[in-house]
């Protein structure tokens, strides 16, 4: 049987999210200049590449949205960004998601350090998959 492709966010189209979120919300605009979205995101192609566990949607869309708060690659609404971006991804790919504001609560406790990346993508999937 065929692998399912799997559609990952690029760049430009969590970019994009971002901006529409701080002209809506307020908020500082734009990229910190370490490159922090790219590593956010060869992470997240590393893991789907290489890693099987991770060729799951949810997986790796909970992974993207964790990897955007911990990474820190905005100068503001990261959390947000994350939101949008790991949900975009489910749907993208057709998978149920988990309820927003369920979401955020589990964001802010990752971006304070409460959950590890394991114990956020546990969550991050019950939450998904409660609501198929």
């Amino acid at each position: 049987m065929a692998r399912q492709k799997l559609t990952i966010l690029s760049e430009e189209e969590i970019f994009s999210f971002h901006e529409l979120l701080i002209r809506r919300d307020d908020g500082l605009p734009c990229l910190r200049s370490d490159g922090s979205l790219s590593s956010v995101l060869q992470r997240v192609y590393n893991h789907a590449q290489y890693n099987l566990a991770f060729r799951d949607p949810w997986r790796l869309s909970g992974l993207l949205a964790y990897a955007i708060v911990i990474g820190h690659p905005f100068n503001d609404g990261n959390k947000r960004t994350a939101l949008v971006a790991g949900v975009s991804m489910l749907r993208l790919n057709k998978c149920s998601q988990p309820e927003p504001m369920a979401l955020a609560k589990l964001l802010v406790a990752a971006a304070e350090g409460k959950v590890d990346q394991g114990q956020f993508l546990e969550e991050f999937i019950a939450m998904a998959k409660a609501t198929a």
